[in-house]
């Protein structure tokens, strides 16, 4: 686990007076990482992505969502119009759930955009990845 030291250092003319030292420790830390398999894409392409999602700390998270907004953002080409883009469809039944390597029943998964995929758990000192593929629309 992470551990830290803070002090404070207040100055006043000449007067220079130091706070305690306050000590702490990172409990618990959760890091995601998403990457798509190709960097490139064409039209009509399949992408593949793959979210890794890992627990260091001692307690497990359940439930959690995770949400991607790769399948919509918003263009402006002049200051009177905007336009939603979504260049990527979700292609459903796609996603795969795995806890430390073990694939799990398929999770909730709401298109969008964005795309929610609902009901994740990571496990203490564990890890869960998900990978689902999306498809570039016309």
């Amino acid at each position: 686990m992470a551990r830290f030291t803070n002090q404070a250092q207040l100055r006043y003319g000449r007067s220079i007076a130091n706070s305690n030292i306050a000590v702490g420790e990172i409990l618990e830390v959760l890091s995601a990482a998403k990457e798509a398999v190709r960097n490139t894409y064409r039209q009509n392409d399949t992408i593949t992505y793959v979210i890794s999602i890992v627990n260091a700390g001692t307690l497990a998270y359940t439930g959690l969502p995770i949400t991607d907004n790769n399948t919509g953002s918003t263009y402006t080409d002049d200051p009177y119009n905007t336009t939603t883009l979504v260049p990527l469809d979700y292609m459903e039944g796609t996603a795969k759930y795995y806890i430390n390597g073990v694939l799990q029943p398929a999770p909730a998964v709401t298109a969008g955009p964005p795309l929610v995929i609902n009901g994740i758990t990571v496990p203490a000192g564990g890890n869960a990845v998900i990978v689902y593929e999306a498809e570039v629309n016309p």
